[in-house]
């Protein structure tokens, strides 16, 4: 089987703004970076041995980069941002937490962000990034445990080439909004993996939501 990753990087960042966007304004506080910081996945939830990866810098530019997606984000205020990858083998975990101002501004940012719009954005994205080295199959949004009030997954399917050899891959953007906090997790997996992944994402989801501040 070909090996995504190395193709895979260089969009991987870039799916989580698929769904709820982050804010125009930045006023980061210390008290919302550590909530932030606490709730994303820690290597100690993933279990087994081999991850490896942790905290990273998130990106903080508002924007989508697709041509006719761009949900409002001017009134809106993150306080608290982070964000942590861990790797194995062929399986990639990232989360993305964002603390907003108001739960008012979650709920606002949800209903602008999350709509078809999103994933016809999210296909334009991988489109960009892969180019002609991969082959989208579906992109929909599919059904998920309601974590929380707000939940919504989005799966891209897509087949590989590499070395003459091909593989199918799964990317899933599983977005919940929880009082005033944003979660994105993001999973990239071999698609034969799939039912074990859906079980692994639901369980890191409910991990992170129980550890999103509740004011």
């Amino acid at each position: 089987m070909a090996h995504a990753k190395p193709l895979l990087i260089g969009c991987f960042l870039a799916l989580s703004l698929a769904g709820v966007a982050q804010a125009n304004q930045i006023r980061l506080t210390r008290a919302d970076q550590a909530r932030a910081r606490a709730a994303v996945v820690h290597k100690a939830d993933l279990g087994g041995s081999g991850w490896t990866g942790g905290l990273k810098k998130p990106d903080l530019a508002s924007g989508s980069g697709c041509v006719d997606y761009h949900p409002k984000d001017s009134d809106l205020v993150t306080t608290g941002a982070a964000q942590t990858t861990f790797t194995n083998g062929a399986l990639t975990f990232d989360s993305q937490v964002w603390l907003l101002e108001t739960a008012t501004m979650v709920g606002a940012d949800w209903h602008r962000s999350v709509r078809p719009a999103a994933l016809t954005c999210l296909k334009e994205l991988f489109g960009r990034a892969l180019g002609s080295k991969a082959r989208i199959v579906s992109a929909a949004r599919t059904g998920f445990s309601a974590v929380a009030r707000y939940t919504a997954n989005f799966r891209v399917v897509f087949d590989v080439s590499s070395s003459g050899r091909s593989a199918r891959i799964l990317v899933d953007v599983l977005l919940v909004g929880k009082g005033r906090a944003e979660l994105t997790l993001t999973t990239i997996a071999p698609y034969s993996a799939r039912v074990a992944v859906q079980g692994a994402e639901l369980r890191l989801a409910r991990l992170v939501v129980g550890r999103l501040p509740r004011s």
